[in-house]
Order: structure tokens, then sequence, then C-alpha cells
């Protein structure tokens, strides 16, 4: 793999067009357009009495897509504590209406309680979502709010208003979903053609599994985020927050598998033992991700004056996501510790961990962070927070599959046979280890030169011995000085050991 043959230089020149690209995709976010559009703009200060009705009336379209009611309550005078947080009972009615049709009551006179967070020394306390509606399925809408509880605590005004979709940022983000989705085509079609010469037994865990991860990224790209946009139903949504919740756990099963797999030998990575606990553990966590995702998206559909996040079934999910995710990361740890404490056993697992460990902490930090803090989500609050957590993603799998492609000496030498797999090339350098210097042999006829293994189908390749003596590849009682009959078949392949003394040449005859 390249991960073995590239050399420091190459390291560098990976990290720095990584990170120069994902600086890149900030820097367009930090320009581009803003999401939300403000009615009225947020430095109005119309206000209204607390017990006043306010209603407006809304025209909107797909590229919208969703609409958000906030309420500014003015702070009373004099108040001497330094935070308070003060609950107000709001009832609301929402209609919408399409084109040529008559007006629907999507909800009549529904009331919910909101916490309001006022503080010593601010005009208004802290603004809070009133209403929230995910998903535009009319031409416009009308909201009617009014306040039950105001005036008996002690609060003289409110402030209202509503925000919007911005449909320049919709357009920005469908360009950029669709450049990542064609980009992920184009390098799962690489790495397909990298890698077609060689059997799936005798692929590498790494390489095995960036390939679900490419075919995952997929899923996470969402091809049918267009029609989330554009058409009526709420299997769209529905099925861009499973495919989301489900990279995202892809992804948790990914490192796991790495760190432990990469130390585990293969014969004892078994179904049973070694990926059902994992895979157990995993599919809760995507059950719970999955029905959070869903039932906040529905349940704000169905009334959009409803607070999801005082559900009990919300709670519920909630608590149990944040338990499986501890329990994971603490598995994750011990696997980690185990790896690393088991780096100078097998020859190239020091390099392995050294690379894949270093460069998913950044990744993994961000996407735990994002799903403890609520970032990872349907809602970005700005563009460089959407395009910089998609490019991250993104990045990231086709770093790891341009690390992990088949070094050019393997490719130019394999045809249509085995895959030169970590596991052969860490037998190999162990025999290598154990192999008797060639000068000490020469002097000793009773010594045999140590028997020829394979690479799947054909012979392993000859490799130099310490001393930079060639060892015949050809079972013999002793060495001789004559060269041996050129043996048949395909030619060997070029190993470059790592660590090893690189000057020496593949010895075969």
């Amino acid at each position: 793999m390249n991960l073995h043959t590239l050399s420091k230089l190459g390291y560098i020149l990976t990290f720095a067009v990584f990170l120069a690209l994902f600086g890149l995709t900030v820097v367009i976010g930090i320009v581009g357009p803003r999401p939300w559009v403000y009615y009225p703009s947020r430095s109005s200060t119309d206000v209204i009495p607390i017990d006043g009705n306010w209603t407006i009336s809304l025209d909107a379209t797909k590229l919208n897509q969703r609409i958000n009611v906030f309420a500014e309550i003015t702070n009373r005078k004099g108040d001497v504590s330094l935070s308070t947080q003060v609950p107000f009972t709001f009832v609301s009615s929402v209609s919408g209406q399409k084109k040529g049709q008559s007006t629907y009551t999507l909800v009549s006179n529904t009331t919910q309680t909101r916490n309001f967070v006022c503080k010593k020394g601010q005009e208004f306390c802290d603004m809070t979502i009133v209403m929230n509606v995910p998903y535009i399925d009319y031409r416009s809408y009308q909201f009617n709010i009014t306040t039950k509880d105001g005036l008996g605590k002690g609060f003289q005004s409110i402030k209202y208003s509503i925000s919007v979709m911005n449909s320049s940022f919709t357009q920005f983000e469908l360009w950029f979903r669709f450049f990542f989705l064609v980009t992920t085509v184009v390098v799962i079609i690489l790495y397909a053609v990298k890698l077609r010469g060689f059997e799936w037994k005798d692929w590498a865990i790494e390489q095995r599994w960036v390939a679900f991860l490419l075919f995952g990224l997929l899923g996470y790209n969402n091809p049918l985020f267009p029609l989330t946009v554009l058409l009526d139903g709420m299997i769209w949504p529905f099925l861009d927050q499973v495919m989301l919740a489900s990279f995202l756990v892809l992804l948790m099963f990914f490192w796991i598998i790495m760190f432990d797999g990469i130390r585990t030998e293969p014969q004892l990575q078994t179904f049973k033992t070694f990926y059902l606990p994992k895979l157990i553990m995993l599919a809760l966590f995507w059950i719970a991700a999955v029905v959070i995702f869903v039932y906040i998206e529905f349940s704000q559909i169905r009334n959009p004056g409803v607070d999801v996040y005082s559900q009990p079934v919300f709670l519920v999910f909630y608590i149990v996501m944040i338990l499986l995710l501890v329990i994971y990361l603490f598995w994750l740890f011990y696997v980690v510790f185990r790896a690393i404490s088991s780096r100078n056993a097998m020859p190239y697992l020091s390099l392995r961990l050294r690379f894949f460990g270093v460069f998913t902490l950044l990744v993994l930090v961000v996407v735990i962070g994002g799903v403890i803090f609520g970032v990872i989500g349907p809602v970005s609050n700005n563009a460089a927070q959407l395009l910089s957590f998609i490019s991250l993603l993104n990045l990231y799998v086709y770093t790891l599959g341009f690390i992990y492609f088949p070094s050019k000496d393997v490719i130019g030498r394999a045809k249509n046979s085995g895959m030169v797999t970590l596991q052969d090339l860490d037998e190999s350098a162990a025999e290598m280890d154990e192999r008797p210097n060639p000068a000490v042999a020469l002097g000793q006829h009773s010594a045999a030169a140590p028997p020829a293994s394979s690479f799947g189908g054909f012979g392993r390749p000859a490799s130099a011995a310490p001393g930079n003596a060639p060892i015949s590849s050809t079972p013999s009682s002793s060495w001789r000085s004559e060269p041996p009959t050129p043996s048949s078949g395909p030619a060997p392949i070029r190993i470059n050991f790592d660590g090893l003394d690189e000057d020496d040449e593949d010895a075969h005859l």
C-alpha cells in the first residue's frame, strides 16, 4: 500500500493537501450566502404588548426549506437578579395554503411553554424559538400567536420575528452536495480500478473497510437530497435523516474495527467474537439516533409549536444514546491502548497506528462533539459550519482511500494474482529476522536454505537477508556458487520493507 512506500515528504504533502482543501471549504463557507433571512430584520425594535395578538402571513417556496418563529421579551426594569429563567405560555395557530386551493389549518390554539433566560442589564431576554416548521409544504403560511400569563409576571412587552432559510443558501448546499457526490463516485471508480486485479480475500483490513466507507459516503452525500427540497411528502426528510445517522454509525464502527483489527490475527476475527459485540452496541446506537432525528422532524411537521426536547420519548432515547456513546468511547480507548501496546510485536503495526491514529483524532473529536452538542443535524447556523463538516468527512475518506491504494510496484507486477497482504508482509519480515547470515552459512555445509512460501497462488519473492547477500528461493541442502534453474510462473512482487535494508534489491532467480 502507499502507506508503506510513501516517503516523509509524501506524507507531508498528503496532509498539506488535505488541510489546504479543508481550509478552502471553510473560506468558501465564510464568504457564502447567509442561511437565514429575518422578517422583520433583527435590528427592528417593533414591540407589542405582552398579551397582544401577533399575526403574520408569509409566502414561501420549497427552496426556503424551513421556518422559525422567535420571541424576545422586554426585560423587567430594576431586576436585581443576575440571571433568571422565566417560563411563558403561548397559544398558537398555524394555517397554510397551496396554490389555487383553500386554506388548511395545521394546528389550532395549541398551547406550549417556553423558558426565557433574562439577564440583568439586557434590554431583551434571550431570543427563543416559539414555533418551528421543518418542512415547507404550502405556498403561504399564516401564524397567530399570543401569550397567556405575561402581565402577571411583571413583563410589559414582547417582540416577534420570523426567519426562513435563504433560497440562495439552499442552492449553495445543493451544488456542493452534488459536487461531493460526483467526487465520491469518481473516487469509488478509481479505487475499484486500483484493486481490480486482487481477490477480496487478499485485501488488507484497511482496504476492505475503506471500500465500505466510500459507499456509505454516497448515502451521506444523499443523492436524494434535491427530492427532499423539491417534492412533497415526509418520506424524503425521513430518508435524509436515516442516511445521515447510518453513515455516522458506520464511521464509528470503522474506527473501532480498525484499531482492534490491525493488531488481531485474521483467523481470530470471527463474526461471533470479533464483530457481533461491536455490531450489537452500534446497532442500538443507530436505532436511538434514528428515532431522535426522525422524532424531532416528524413531531415538528405535525405540530410546529411542540417543544420536542421536553417530550419523554426524546429524553429516553437521548439518554440511551449518550450512555451508548460513553460505552463506545471507553471501548475505543481500550482497543487503542491495546494496539499501542502491541506496536512492537508486528512489523508495520507502529506505522499503521501512527498514521491512522493521528489522522483520525481530529475527525473523531469533531464527530463525537457534533453528536453531543447538536452540531450534526438538518440545520446549520452558517454556511461555514455546513460546508466544513461535509468537506471534513468527505476529505477524510478520500485521503484514507489514497493512503490505502496498492503501491505502484505491486500494481505493476501483480497480474490477476493474489494481493500482497499486510499479514504476508509481517510473516516475511519475521522470516527474514530468523534467517541465518549467509556469510556464516557458507562456512557450514550442513546449513540449509529456508524453504519458499507463497503469496496467494504464486511463489513468495526472495528477500535480501542481513549482510547484503542473496538467498535462493529454491530449497537446497547447502549454498552453491552455480546458478539454479530459473523457475516458471509469474514474476515475484517487489516488496519495500520500511525499517529494513532498503538498498537491498530483491533476489530472484
